[in-house]
């Protein structure tokens, strides 16, 4: 997985090099995507080198979403990237995948850019069955991160049937957050003790569905 650089805060005046101004940086990111999201080249040297460009390229774009964060850029502009970090997640990169989750989540801090990520919802939930288990514990913490009343419900249920098929490296965790957030965002006592039982009944039955598990309970 590549590493996102330290956060930093952006020297004005740089190493003498110069800097890109805000509207220089925007006018990268969006000239970047669009390079970014051309097709891929087809055979030897061409692909392995249309495969270099785009990492080339993807490095540049994060590097300028995460620059863009740095100035307080405003909300539609970043609303913009998360728009674009949202294509990322579904790319067959497992790399350009973790960044897009990890760009997002560092994001997800801006209160402004909250339902914008929360419109990729879907998208992050399909991500807790990706083969790469880095990518499935970012897209769990982000999950987590966006989190709230209006949708609480809805997250605490498909992280409940995703803790009947997840692999053991990631169950505790797993099951943890479902454990905060059901406390955390409880509509009601009742809702709550549904969830922490089923909780213990899905640990303790592993490989069971929630609906069978529920089933049981009724008889």
């Amino acid at each position: 997985v590549v590493k996102q650089p330290a956060d930093e805060p952006p020297t004005p005046d740089g190493d003498g090099g110069g800097g890109h101004t805000p509207t220089q940086t925007q006018a990268l990111t969006s000239s970047t995507a669009e390079k970014s999201s051309g097709g891929s080249g087809e055979g030897g040297e061409a692909g392995s080198g249309n495969t270099n460009k785009n990492n080339a390229l993807h490095a540049i774009l994060f590097e300028s979403i995460s620059l863009m964060m740095h100035l307080n850029m405003d909300s539609e502009v970043l609303s913009q990237c998360v728009t674009l970090l949202g294509k990322f997640v579904s790319i067959k990169e497992p790399n350009i995948r973790y960044l897009g989750l990890e760009n997002m989540s560092r994001l997800s801090l801006v209160p402004e850019m909250m339902q914008t990520i929360k419109a990729h919802q879907e998208q992050i939930v399909v991500s807790l069955n990706d083969p790469d288990i880095s990518v499935r514990r970012r897209a769990l913490d982000l999950l987590f991160r966006v989190c709230d009343r209006d949708n609480s419900h809805e997250i605490v249920d498909k992280l409940l049937a995703y803790l009947t098929t997840a692999d053991f490296a990631i169950r505790e965790e797993l099951a943890l957050k479902i454990a905060i957030l059901s406390e955390k965002f409880a509509s009601s006592l009742q809702w709550y003790v549904d969830v922490i039982i089923l909780l213990i009944l899905v640990t303790m039955w592993q490989g069971a569905t929630t609906t069978e598990i529920i089933d049981l309970l009724q008889h």
